[in-house]
Protein backbone atom coordinates (compact mmCIF):
# COMPACT_ATOMS: atom_id res chain seq x y z
CA UNK A 1 0.00 0.00 0.00
CA UNK A 2 3.15 2.06 0.30
CA UNK A 3 2.89 2.76 -3.85
CA UNK A 4 0.04 4.61 -2.93
CA UNK A 5 1.38 7.19 -0.63
CA UNK A 6 1.81 10.50 -2.02
CA UNK A 7 5.35 12.03 -1.12
CA UNK A 8 6.34 15.73 -2.15
CA UNK A 9 8.32 13.95 -5.61
CA UNK A 10 5.50 12.06 -6.84
CA UNK A 11 3.36 15.00 -6.38
CA UNK A 12 5.09 17.22 -8.50
CA UNK A 13 5.98 14.24 -10.83
CA UNK A 14 2.05 14.03 -10.77
CA UNK A 15 1.52 17.67 -11.37
CA UNK A 16 4.37 17.55 -14.02
CA UNK A 17 2.88 15.16 -16.23
CA UNK A 18 -0.61 16.45 -15.83
CA UNK A 19 0.95 19.53 -17.08
CA UNK A 20 2.74 18.09 -20.26
CA UNK A 21 0.48 15.55 -21.28
CA UNK A 22 -2.43 17.91 -21.95
CA UNK A 23 -0.17 20.50 -23.50
CA UNK A 24 1.63 17.74 -26.39
CA UNK A 25 -2.61 17.18 -26.42
CA UNK A 26 -3.03 20.51 -26.94
CA UNK A 27 -0.32 21.30 -29.30
CA UNK A 28 -1.10 18.73 -31.84
CA UNK A 29 -4.69 19.89 -32.04
CA UNK A 30 -3.28 23.36 -32.06
CA UNK A 31 -1.57 22.90 -35.59
CA UNK A 32 -5.01 21.30 -36.95
CA UNK A 33 -7.14 24.01 -35.77
CA UNK A 34 -4.70 26.66 -37.24
CA UNK A 35 -5.05 25.13 -40.53
CA UNK A 36 -8.67 25.30 -40.38
CA UNK A 37 -8.59 29.07 -38.94
CA UNK A 38 -6.65 29.92 -41.75
CA UNK A 39 -8.27 28.85 -44.55
CA UNK A 40 -11.64 30.28 -42.71
CA UNK A 41 -9.51 33.61 -42.56
CA UNK A 42 -8.53 33.44 -45.65
CA UNK A 43 -12.09 33.44 -47.34
CA UNK A 44 -13.75 36.07 -44.38
CA UNK A 45 -10.62 38.03 -45.70
CA UNK A 46 -10.96 37.91 -49.33
CA UNK A 47 -15.18 38.42 -48.69
CA UNK A 48 -14.41 41.32 -46.60
CA UNK A 49 -12.44 42.73 -49.58
CA UNK A 50 -14.70 42.30 -51.90
CA UNK A 51 -17.23 43.87 -50.25
CA UNK A 52 -15.16 46.66 -49.08
CA UNK A 53 -13.94 47.65 -52.57
CA UNK A 54 -17.25 47.51 -53.74
CA UNK A 55 -18.75 49.79 -51.36
CA UNK A 56 -16.22 52.04 -51.69
CA UNK A 57 -16.80 52.11 -55.69
CA UNK A 58 -20.35 52.71 -55.22
CA UNK A 59 -20.08 55.79 -52.92
CA UNK A 60 -17.40 57.26 -54.96
CA UNK A 61 -19.00 56.72 -58.06
CA UNK A 62 -22.22 58.12 -56.08
CA UNK A 63 -20.57 60.93 -55.03
CA UNK A 64 -19.45 62.12 -58.22
CA UNK A 65 -22.74 61.56 -59.61
CA UNK A 66 -24.22 63.86 -57.21
CA UNK A 67 -22.07 66.61 -57.97
CA UNK A 68 -22.89 66.02 -61.39
CA UNK A 69 -26.56 66.58 -60.74
CA UNK A 70 -25.73 69.63 -58.74
CA UNK A 71 -24.11 70.61 -62.14
CA UNK A 72 -26.82 69.65 -64.62
CA UNK A 73 -29.49 71.72 -62.03
CA UNK A 74 -27.66 74.70 -62.01
CA UNK A 75 -27.61 74.67 -66.10
CA UNK A 76 -31.94 74.04 -65.62
CA UNK A 77 -32.25 76.78 -62.93
CA UNK A 78 -30.47 79.49 -65.26
CA UNK A 79 -32.63 78.37 -68.06
CA UNK A 80 -35.65 78.58 -65.86
CA UNK A 81 -35.27 82.05 -64.51
CA UNK A 82 -33.80 84.17 -67.41
CA UNK A 83 -33.36 83.78 -71.45
CA UNK A 84 -30.10 81.18 -71.58
CA UNK A 85 -27.40 83.02 -73.09
CA UNK A 86 -24.96 80.01 -73.77
CA UNK A 87 -21.51 81.64 -73.89
CA UNK A 88 -21.54 83.46 -70.66
CA UNK A 89 -23.70 81.18 -68.88
CA UNK A 90 -21.75 78.07 -69.94
CA UNK A 91 -18.40 80.02 -69.46
CA UNK A 92 -19.71 80.97 -65.51
CA UNK A 93 -20.72 76.98 -65.11
CA UNK A 94 -17.41 76.12 -66.02
CA UNK A 95 -15.50 78.79 -63.05
CA UNK A 96 -18.09 77.71 -60.93
CA UNK A 97 -17.15 74.06 -60.67
CA UNK A 98 -13.73 73.23 -61.61
CA UNK A 99 -14.16 69.43 -62.12
CA UNK A 100 -16.01 69.91 -65.51
CA UNK A 101 -14.64 71.18 -68.61
CA UNK A 102 -16.07 71.99 -71.91
CA UNK A 103 -19.12 73.09 -70.77
CA UNK A 104 -21.49 72.61 -74.36
CA UNK A 105 -24.74 73.33 -75.65
CA UNK A 106 -25.82 71.62 -78.84
CA UNK A 107 -28.57 73.21 -80.32
CA UNK A 108 -31.69 72.47 -82.51
CA UNK A 109 -29.74 73.11 -85.39
CA UNK A 110 -26.95 70.63 -84.67
CA UNK A 111 -24.28 73.75 -83.87
CA UNK A 112 -22.55 73.48 -80.94
CA UNK A 113 -21.24 76.18 -78.35
CA UNK A 114 -18.51 75.77 -75.91
CA UNK A 115 -17.37 78.17 -73.26
CA UNK A 116 -14.13 78.29 -74.10
CA UNK A 117 -13.80 81.25 -76.83
CA UNK A 118 -15.71 84.59 -77.62
CA UNK A 119 -18.52 83.70 -79.95
CA UNK A 120 -18.83 85.36 -83.02
CA UNK A 121 -22.61 85.89 -83.08
CA UNK A 122 -23.32 86.95 -79.33
CA UNK A 123 -20.08 88.00 -78.19
CA UNK A 124 -19.51 85.14 -76.51
CA UNK A 125 -19.22 80.89 -76.72
CA UNK A 126 -17.27 79.42 -79.28
CA UNK A 127 -20.09 77.88 -82.12
CA UNK A 128 -19.20 74.70 -84.37
CA UNK A 129 -21.69 73.20 -87.09
CA UNK A 130 -21.89 69.71 -86.38
CA UNK A 131 -22.52 68.55 -89.89
CA UNK A 132 -19.31 66.10 -89.88
CA UNK A 133 -17.05 63.98 -87.64
CA UNK A 134 -13.71 65.15 -87.90
CA UNK A 135 -10.86 63.33 -88.34
CA UNK A 136 -8.51 63.74 -85.05
CA UNK A 137 -4.96 63.51 -85.27
CA UNK A 138 -3.16 62.71 -81.60
CA UNK A 139 -0.45 64.83 -82.91
CA UNK A 140 -2.14 68.01 -83.69
CA UNK A 141 -2.34 71.56 -81.92
CA UNK A 142 -2.05 72.73 -78.81
CA UNK A 143 -2.97 70.45 -75.69
CA UNK A 144 -5.98 72.57 -75.19
CA UNK A 145 -7.26 72.58 -79.27
CA UNK A 146 -6.64 68.64 -79.08
CA UNK A 147 -8.63 68.70 -76.29
CA UNK A 148 -11.43 70.83 -77.82
CA UNK A 149 -11.19 69.18 -81.11
CA UNK A 150 -11.65 65.54 -79.28
CA UNK A 151 -14.83 66.95 -77.28
CA UNK A 152 -16.14 67.68 -80.03
CA UNK A 153 -15.72 64.37 -81.91
CA UNK A 154 -16.90 62.41 -79.01
CA UNK A 155 -20.33 64.90 -79.40
CA UNK A 156 -20.54 64.05 -82.77
CA UNK A 157 -20.47 60.52 -82.22
CA UNK A 158 -22.73 60.25 -79.02
CA UNK A 159 -25.41 62.77 -79.47
CA UNK A 160 -26.41 61.44 -83.25
CA UNK A 161 -30.06 62.03 -83.86
CA UNK A 162 -31.61 59.20 -82.30
CA UNK A 163 -29.42 59.85 -78.96
CA UNK A 164 -30.09 63.81 -79.22
CA UNK A 165 -34.03 63.49 -79.60
CA UNK A 166 -34.03 61.12 -76.51
CA UNK A 167 -32.31 62.98 -74.70
CA UNK A 168 -34.50 66.35 -75.76
CA UNK A 169 -37.26 63.78 -74.49
CA UNK A 170 -36.07 63.23 -71.15
CA UNK A 171 -35.35 65.06 -67.59
CA UNK A 172 -32.59 62.91 -66.31
CA UNK A 173 -29.28 63.38 -67.09
CA UNK A 174 -27.61 60.85 -68.85
CA UNK A 175 -23.57 59.19 -68.86
CA UNK A 176 -21.41 58.64 -71.29
CA UNK A 177 -17.57 57.03 -71.09
CA UNK A 178 -15.49 55.42 -73.26
CA UNK A 179 -11.47 55.66 -73.98
CA UNK A 180 -9.90 57.43 -77.04
CA UNK A 181 -6.21 57.29 -78.13
CA UNK A 182 -5.73 55.02 -74.68
CA UNK A 183 -7.28 58.24 -72.75
CA UNK A 184 -10.87 57.94 -71.00
CA UNK A 185 -13.69 60.46 -70.91
CA UNK A 186 -16.77 60.91 -69.21
CA UNK A 187 -19.44 63.09 -70.56
CA UNK A 188 -23.14 63.83 -68.62
CA UNK A 189 -25.33 65.36 -71.20
CA UNK A 190 -29.33 66.43 -71.05
CA UNK A 191 -32.11 68.33 -72.50
CA UNK A 192 -32.20 72.15 -71.76
CA UNK A 193 -35.69 73.91 -71.67
CA UNK A 194 -36.75 77.75 -70.71
CA UNK A 195 -39.33 78.92 -68.64
CA UNK A 196 -42.05 78.46 -71.48
CA UNK A 197 -40.92 75.67 -72.70
CA UNK A 198 -38.62 76.83 -75.50
CA UNK A 199 -36.28 74.23 -76.34
CA UNK A 200 -32.48 75.42 -76.00
CA UNK A 201 -31.49 71.48 -77.39
CA UNK A 202 -28.86 69.65 -75.43
CA UNK A 203 -26.31 70.80 -72.91
CA UNK A 204 -23.91 69.00 -70.61
CA UNK A 205 -20.17 68.88 -69.73
CA UNK A 206 -17.00 66.57 -69.89
CA UNK A 207 -15.01 65.59 -66.74
CA UNK A 208 -12.16 67.56 -65.88
CA UNK A 209 -9.98 64.44 -65.61
CA UNK A 210 -6.27 66.05 -64.60
CA UNK A 211 -8.52 67.52 -61.92
CA UNK A 212 -10.45 64.75 -60.74
CA UNK A 213 -6.85 62.52 -60.32
CA UNK A 214 -5.09 65.08 -58.78
CA UNK A 215 -7.50 67.03 -56.05
CA UNK A 216 -11.17 65.71 -56.46
CA UNK A 217 -10.88 62.40 -55.99
CA UNK A 218 -8.75 62.03 -52.89
CA UNK A 219 -11.40 63.94 -51.38
CA UNK A 220 -14.54 61.99 -52.68
CA UNK A 221 -12.81 58.96 -51.57
CA UNK A 222 -11.64 60.06 -47.98
CA UNK A 223 -15.57 60.96 -47.59
CA UNK A 224 -16.83 57.69 -48.91
CA UNK A 225 -14.28 56.06 -46.10
CA UNK A 226 -15.55 58.25 -43.19
CA UNK A 227 -18.99 58.03 -44.54
CA UNK A 228 -18.67 54.05 -43.83
CA UNK A 229 -16.22 54.35 -41.24
CA UNK A 230 -18.86 52.08 -39.56
CA UNK A 231 -19.16 49.46 -41.89
CA UNK A 232 -15.21 48.77 -42.43
CA UNK A 233 -12.82 47.01 -39.38
CA UNK A 234 -12.11 49.30 -36.61
CA UNK A 235 -8.01 49.64 -37.30
CA UNK A 236 -9.20 50.40 -41.26
CA UNK A 237 -6.20 52.11 -42.64
CA UNK A 238 -3.82 50.30 -40.00
CA UNK A 239 -3.50 46.75 -41.56
CA UNK A 240 -5.67 47.41 -44.79
CA UNK A 241 -5.85 50.53 -46.77
CA UNK A 242 -7.25 51.57 -50.57
CA UNK A 243 -5.37 52.46 -53.28
CA UNK A 244 -6.47 53.49 -56.70
CA UNK A 245 -5.13 53.20 -59.98
CA UNK A 246 -5.82 54.71 -63.60
CA UNK A 247 -6.49 53.34 -67.05
CA UNK A 248 -2.43 53.29 -67.27
CA UNK A 249 -1.95 51.42 -63.62
CA UNK A 250 0.01 54.43 -62.39
CA UNK A 251 -0.58 55.05 -58.68
CA UNK A 252 -3.05 57.64 -57.91
CA UNK A 253 -4.05 58.01 -54.52
CA UNK A 254 -3.56 56.24 -51.40
CA UNK A 255 -5.64 56.26 -48.10
CA UNK A 256 -3.60 56.86 -45.19
CA UNK A 257 -3.79 57.22 -41.18
CA UNK A 258 -2.68 60.84 -39.93
CA UNK A 259 1.27 60.37 -39.40
CA UNK A 260 1.58 57.46 -41.69
CA UNK A 261 3.72 58.72 -44.53
CA UNK A 262 4.80 54.92 -46.41
CA UNK A 263 3.16 53.86 -49.70
CA UNK A 264 1.99 49.96 -49.19
CA UNK A 265 3.22 47.53 -51.91
CA UNK A 266 -0.09 47.48 -54.70
CA UNK A 267 0.81 44.55 -56.27
CA UNK A 268 -0.16 42.10 -53.70
CA UNK A 269 -4.10 43.44 -53.76
CA UNK A 270 -6.32 41.75 -52.62
CA UNK A 271 -9.52 42.99 -54.40
CA UNK A 272 -10.36 45.05 -56.91
CA UNK A 273 -13.11 47.08 -58.45
CA UNK A 274 -13.27 49.15 -62.00
CA UNK A 275 -14.74 52.93 -61.53
CA UNK A 276 -16.46 51.71 -64.38
CA UNK A 277 -19.42 54.34 -64.37
CA UNK A 278 -17.50 57.56 -63.93
CA UNK A 279 -13.88 56.73 -64.93
CA UNK A 280 -13.00 53.70 -67.15
CA UNK A 281 -10.25 51.87 -66.79
CA UNK A 282 -9.53 53.09 -63.13
CA UNK A 283 -9.61 50.72 -60.57
CA UNK A 284 -9.99 50.59 -56.54
CA UNK A 285 -8.04 48.13 -54.58
CA UNK A 286 -7.43 47.20 -51.49
CA UNK A 287 -4.21 46.07 -50.46
CA UNK A 288 -2.27 45.56 -47.33
CA UNK A 289 -0.86 49.03 -45.52
CA UNK A 290 1.53 47.02 -43.21
CA UNK A 291 4.47 45.71 -45.83
CA UNK A 292 5.24 42.45 -43.74
CA UNK A 293 0.70 41.89 -44.57
CA UNK A 294 1.13 39.51 -47.06
CA UNK A 295 3.94 37.80 -44.93
CA UNK A 296 1.56 37.67 -41.54
CA UNK A 297 0.44 33.86 -42.02
CA UNK A 298 4.20 32.22 -42.38
CA UNK A 299 5.43 34.86 -39.47
CA UNK A 300 2.24 33.64 -37.53
CA UNK A 301 3.47 29.80 -38.42
CA UNK A 302 6.99 30.50 -36.92
CA UNK A 303 5.70 32.42 -33.88
CA UNK A 304 2.82 29.71 -32.85
CA UNK A 305 6.01 26.93 -33.60
CA UNK A 306 7.87 28.95 -30.52
CA UNK A 307 4.77 29.20 -28.55
CA UNK A 308 4.20 25.68 -28.25
CA UNK A 309 7.82 25.22 -27.03
CA UNK A 310 7.35 28.00 -24.63
CA UNK A 311 3.27 26.86 -23.40
CA UNK A 312 5.22 23.73 -21.05
CA UNK A 313 7.33 26.39 -19.10
CA UNK A 314 4.49 29.37 -19.14
CA UNK A 315 1.86 26.13 -17.93
CA UNK A 316 4.55 25.67 -14.79
CA UNK A 317 4.56 29.17 -14.05
CA UNK A 318 0.78 30.01 -14.51
CA UNK A 319 0.04 26.94 -11.92
CA UNK A 320 2.98 28.38 -9.21
CA UNK A 321 1.73 32.10 -9.93
CA UNK A 322 -1.84 30.82 -9.63
CA UNK A 323 -1.67 28.95 -6.57
CA UNK A 324 0.54 32.30 -5.18
CA UNK A 325 -2.25 34.31 -5.93
CA UNK A 326 -5.23 32.22 -3.98
CA UNK A 327 -2.81 31.94 -1.33
CA UNK A 328 -3.23 36.11 -1.70
CA UNK A 329 -6.53 35.98 -2.20
CA UNK A 330 -7.21 33.96 1.27
CA UNK A 331 -4.95 36.61 3.44
CA UNK A 332 -7.35 39.25 1.66
CA UNK A 333 -10.52 37.41 2.69
CA UNK A 334 -9.26 37.12 5.89
CA UNK A 335 -8.56 40.75 6.10
CA UNK A 336 -11.75 41.84 4.65
CA UNK A 337 -13.61 39.72 6.73
CA UNK A 338 -11.78 41.04 10.28
CA UNK A 339 -12.85 44.73 8.15
CA UNK A 340 -15.76 43.97 8.13
CA UNK A 341 -16.67 42.62 11.46
CA UNK A 342 -14.62 45.60 12.76
CA UNK A 343 -16.66 48.10 10.41
CA UNK A 344 -19.96 46.77 11.83
CA UNK A 345 -19.41 47.27 15.01
CA UNK A 346 -17.80 50.80 14.69
CA UNK A 347 -21.18 51.50 12.54
CA UNK A 348 -23.29 49.85 15.13
CA UNK A 349 -22.11 51.49 18.02
CA UNK A 350 -22.68 54.88 17.68
CA UNK A 351 -25.94 54.60 15.79
CA UNK A 352 -27.05 52.34 18.48
CA UNK A 353 -25.79 55.32 21.12
CA UNK A 354 -27.48 57.69 18.98
CA UNK A 355 -31.13 56.21 18.30
CA UNK A 356 -31.27 55.06 22.14
CA UNK A 357 -30.61 58.83 22.97
CA UNK A 358 -32.78 60.30 20.41
CA UNK A 359 -35.90 58.43 21.12
CA UNK A 360 -35.09 58.95 24.96
CA UNK A 361 -35.78 63.06 23.97
CA UNK A 362 -38.37 62.46 21.69
CA UNK A 363 -40.25 60.42 24.25
CA UNK A 364 -39.33 63.51 27.17
CA UNK A 365 -37.80 61.26 29.49
CA UNK A 366 -35.29 63.33 30.40
CA UNK A 367 -35.25 64.63 34.13
CA UNK A 368 -34.10 68.30 33.59
CA UNK A 369 -32.01 70.25 31.39
CA UNK A 370 -28.66 69.07 32.49
CA UNK A 371 -29.55 65.49 31.33
CA UNK A 372 -31.28 66.65 28.86
CA UNK A 373 -27.53 68.39 27.57
CA UNK A 374 -25.89 65.26 28.25
CA UNK A 375 -27.73 63.15 25.80
CA UNK A 376 -27.21 65.60 23.18
CA UNK A 377 -23.70 66.01 23.76
CA UNK A 378 -23.36 62.04 23.70
CA UNK A 379 -25.34 62.02 20.26
CA UNK A 380 -23.20 64.88 18.93
CA UNK A 381 -20.21 62.73 20.13
CA UNK A 382 -21.17 59.51 18.20
CA UNK A 383 -22.54 61.69 15.31
CA UNK A 384 -18.91 62.84 15.17
CA UNK A 385 -17.17 59.78 16.05
CA UNK A 386 -19.55 58.19 12.89
CA UNK A 387 -17.77 61.23 10.49
CA UNK A 388 -14.58 60.62 11.06
CA UNK A 389 -14.87 56.51 10.15
CA UNK A 390 -16.90 57.45 7.25
CA UNK A 391 -14.63 60.14 6.18
CA UNK A 392 -11.59 57.40 6.17
CA UNK A 393 -13.49 54.66 4.06
CA UNK A 394 -14.27 57.71 1.86
CA UNK A 395 -10.57 58.60 1.86
CA UNK A 396 -9.25 55.07 1.09
CA UNK A 397 -12.00 54.70 -1.65
CA UNK A 398 -10.92 57.56 -3.63
CA UNK A 399 -7.14 56.73 -2.97
CA UNK A 400 -7.78 53.13 -4.18
CA UNK A 401 -9.06 54.41 -6.97
CA UNK A 402 -7.27 57.20 -7.73
CA UNK A 403 -9.52 59.92 -7.58
CA UNK A 404 -8.26 61.49 -4.71
CA UNK A 405 -7.31 65.46 -5.28
CA UNK A 406 -5.43 67.61 -2.94
CA UNK A 407 -6.02 71.79 -3.24
CA UNK A 408 -2.88 73.05 -1.23
CA UNK A 409 -2.91 76.87 -0.15
CA UNK A 410 0.09 77.74 2.03
CA UNK A 411 -0.82 77.78 5.37
CA UNK A 412 0.22 77.66 9.05
CA UNK A 413 0.06 74.33 10.38
CA UNK A 414 0.09 75.32 14.25
CA UNK A 415 -3.37 76.86 12.81
CA UNK A 416 -4.50 73.31 11.41
CA UNK A 417 -3.59 71.36 15.07
CA UNK A 418 -5.49 74.21 16.55
CA UNK A 419 -8.72 73.94 14.59
CA UNK A 420 -8.49 69.95 15.47
CA UNK A 421 -7.84 70.43 19.17
CA UNK A 422 -10.15 72.99 19.66
CA UNK A 423 -13.10 70.63 17.38
CA UNK A 424 -12.22 67.58 18.99
CA UNK A 425 -10.30 68.51 22.62
CA UNK A 426 -13.94 68.77 24.76
CA UNK A 427 -15.06 65.35 23.39
CA UNK A 428 -11.26 63.98 24.67
CA UNK A 429 -11.66 65.30 28.08
CA UNK A 430 -14.90 64.42 28.73
CA UNK A 431 -13.05 60.71 28.60
CA UNK A 432 -10.84 61.25 30.50
CA UNK A 433 -7.66 62.58 28.58
CA UNK A 434 -5.45 65.00 29.35
CA UNK A 435 -4.26 66.77 25.64
CA UNK A 436 -1.30 68.72 25.79
CA UNK A 437 -0.39 71.13 22.95
CA UNK A 438 3.06 72.46 22.13
CA UNK A 439 2.99 74.48 18.84
CA UNK A 440 6.40 76.59 18.29
CA UNK A 441 6.53 80.21 17.43
CA UNK A 442 8.71 79.73 14.69
CA UNK A 443 7.45 77.80 12.86
CA UNK A 444 6.88 78.80 9.02
CA UNK A 445 3.95 78.45 6.58
CA UNK A 446 3.96 75.26 4.09
CA UNK A 447 1.64 74.12 1.25
CA UNK A 448 -0.69 71.69 2.66
CA UNK A 449 -4.32 70.71 2.17
CA UNK A 450 -6.26 71.99 5.16
CA UNK A 451 -8.90 69.18 4.94
CA UNK A 452 -6.94 66.44 4.38
CA UNK A 453 -3.97 67.29 6.70
CA UNK A 454 -6.88 67.64 9.78
CA UNK A 455 -8.18 64.34 8.96
CA UNK A 456 -4.39 63.15 9.21
CA UNK A 457 -4.24 64.69 12.36
CA UNK A 458 -7.18 63.60 13.68
CA UNK A 459 -6.82 59.79 12.89
CA UNK A 460 -3.33 60.15 14.52
CA UNK A 461 -5.04 61.07 17.78
CA UNK A 462 -7.97 59.22 17.69
CA UNK A 463 -5.38 56.12 17.08
CA UNK A 464 -3.96 56.89 19.73
CA UNK A 465 -7.06 57.30 22.15
CA UNK A 466 -8.02 53.66 21.14
CA UNK A 467 -4.91 52.56 22.19
CA UNK A 468 -4.50 54.33 25.61
CA UNK A 469 -4.72 52.28 28.79
CA UNK A 470 -5.23 53.64 32.33
CA UNK A 471 -2.50 56.26 31.36
CA UNK A 472 -4.92 58.60 29.60
CA UNK A 473 -2.23 61.32 28.29
CA UNK A 474 -2.00 62.78 24.35
CA UNK A 475 0.75 64.93 23.74
CA UNK A 476 0.68 67.33 20.35
CA UNK A 477 3.53 69.25 19.25
CA UNK A 478 4.58 71.19 16.04
CA UNK A 479 8.07 72.05 15.52
CA UNK A 480 10.14 73.49 12.79
CA UNK A 481 13.57 71.41 12.33
CA UNK A 482 16.37 73.36 9.99
CA UNK A 483 18.93 71.24 7.95
CA UNK A 484 18.01 67.54 6.73
CA UNK A 485 18.27 64.34 8.42
CA UNK A 486 17.60 62.37 6.16
CA UNK A 487 13.82 61.10 4.30
CA UNK A 488 12.25 62.25 1.57
CA UNK A 489 11.03 65.61 3.05
CA UNK A 490 14.92 66.97 2.44
CA UNK A 491 14.31 70.28 1.08
CA UNK A 492 18.06 71.49 0.17
CA UNK A 493 18.66 73.31 3.61
CA UNK A 494 15.64 74.90 4.22
CA UNK A 495 14.19 72.20 6.53
CA UNK A 496 10.28 70.96 7.47
CA UNK A 497 7.74 70.93 9.84
CA UNK A 498 7.08 67.99 12.39
CA UNK A 499 3.77 67.46 13.97
CA UNK A 500 4.15 64.70 16.45
CA UNK A 501 1.21 62.98 18.07
CA UNK A 502 2.40 61.08 21.41
CA UNK A 503 0.28 58.70 23.60
CA UNK A 504 1.01 56.60 26.99
CA UNK A 505 -0.53 53.49 25.27
CA UNK A 506 0.58 49.93 24.92
CA UNK A 507 2.62 50.51 22.52
CA UNK A 508 3.77 48.67 19.28
CA UNK A 509 6.52 45.91 18.74
CA UNK A 510 9.32 46.16 16.28
CA UNK A 511 8.31 43.67 14.16
CA UNK A 512 4.68 45.37 13.74
CA UNK A 513 5.71 48.90 13.38
CA UNK A 514 5.94 49.14 9.50
CA UNK A 515 2.95 46.91 8.94
CA UNK A 516 0.58 49.25 10.82
CA UNK A 517 0.14 51.60 7.70
CA UNK A 518 -1.23 49.05 5.51
CA UNK A 519 -4.42 48.99 4.99
CA UNK A 520 -6.67 46.79 6.92
CA UNK A 521 -3.95 45.70 9.05
CA UNK A 522 -4.50 45.49 12.78
CA UNK A 523 -2.64 44.20 15.12
CA UNK A 524 -4.89 41.46 16.17
CA UNK A 525 -3.21 39.92 19.91
CA UNK A 526 -3.86 40.98 23.58
CA UNK A 527 -6.12 43.69 23.81
CA UNK A 528 -6.05 44.25 20.79
CA UNK A 529 -9.20 42.29 20.37
CA UNK A 530 -11.57 44.68 21.92
CA UNK A 531 -10.12 47.92 19.91
CA UNK A 532 -12.50 48.18 17.28
CA UNK A 533 -11.76 50.32 13.79
CA UNK A 534 -11.52 50.28 9.86
CA UNK A 535 -7.73 49.43 9.62
CA UNK A 536 -7.73 52.23 7.48
CA UNK A 537 -6.74 55.42 9.70
CA UNK A 538 -2.53 55.11 9.46
CA UNK A 539 -2.73 53.91 5.78
CA UNK A 540 -4.53 57.13 4.90
CA UNK A 541 -2.66 59.38 6.74
CA UNK A 542 0.64 57.30 5.22
CA UNK A 543 -0.88 58.79 1.61
CA UNK A 544 -2.02 61.99 2.45
CA UNK A 545 1.71 63.09 4.08
CA UNK A 546 3.14 61.54 0.91
CA UNK A 547 1.17 63.36 -0.95
CA UNK A 548 1.89 66.67 0.89
CA UNK A 549 5.95 65.43 -0.24
CA UNK A 550 6.47 64.53 3.23
CA UNK A 551 6.87 61.01 5.39
CA UNK A 552 5.40 59.84 8.57
CA UNK A 553 7.29 57.97 10.93
CA UNK A 554 6.88 55.95 14.48
CA UNK A 555 8.82 55.74 17.40
CA UNK A 556 7.10 52.81 19.62
CA UNK A 557 7.95 50.39 22.41
CA UNK A 558 5.17 47.82 24.13
CA UNK A 559 3.86 48.96 27.28
CA UNK A 560 5.72 52.65 26.61
CA UNK A 561 3.02 54.36 24.29
CA UNK A 562 3.88 55.73 20.70
CA UNK A 563 4.74 58.70 19.23
CA UNK A 564 3.67 59.08 15.29
CA UNK A 565 6.09 62.13 13.74
CA UNK A 566 4.87 63.46 10.43
CA UNK A 567 7.58 65.79 8.56
CA UNK A 568 6.59 68.11 5.90
CA UNK A 569 8.94 69.93 3.78
CA UNK A 570 9.36 73.96 3.77
CA UNK A 571 8.97 74.83 -0.28
CA UNK A 572 8.50 77.60 -2.43
CA UNK A 573 6.25 75.58 -5.07
CA UNK A 574 3.09 73.69 -4.03
CA UNK A 575 3.77 69.75 -4.83
CA UNK A 576 1.78 68.10 -7.96
CA UNK A 577 -1.20 66.56 -6.75
CA UNK A 578 -1.62 63.30 -8.00
CA UNK A 579 -3.13 62.85 -10.95
CA UNK A 580 -6.71 61.28 -11.99
CA UNK A 581 -6.82 57.92 -13.65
Amino acid sequence: MRIFQFTRKRYLLLATLGILLPTVFLAGLSVQLQREMFGFQSRILNEYARFSVDYAVSEVQDLIRAREREVHMHYRMAALLQAFDAGPELRRIQDTYPMIDHAFLMRPDRTVVFADEPDEGSGSGVVRQATAVPTIDPTMGSLLNLAREHAEDVLLRVLDGETYAHLLGSSDSHFFRAEDFGSPWHMTAFGLFGANGETYGVAGFFLKLPFVREKFLASVLEEAIEAAEGRFSPGFGRDLTFVVHDHRDELVYVHRRPGESFTPKTADYLSEAELWDVLPGWSVRLVYNNPKGPRYQRNIWLSNTLLLLLMGTTAVLGILLSMRFMLRQMELSNLKSHFVSNITHELKTPLAAIRLYTETLQQRRVRDRDQEKKFLGIINKESVRLTHLINNILDFSRIEQGRKRYTYVKTSVGEVVREVVDAYGFQLRNKGFDLRTEIATDVPPVWVDRDALSQAVLNLVDNGVKYSRERKEIEIRVAHENGASGGRSRQNGTGFVRISVRDRGMGIPPAEQKKVFEAFYRIEKGLEHDVKGSGLGLAVVKHVVEAHGGDIEVDSRPGVGSRFSIRLPVREHPPESPALT
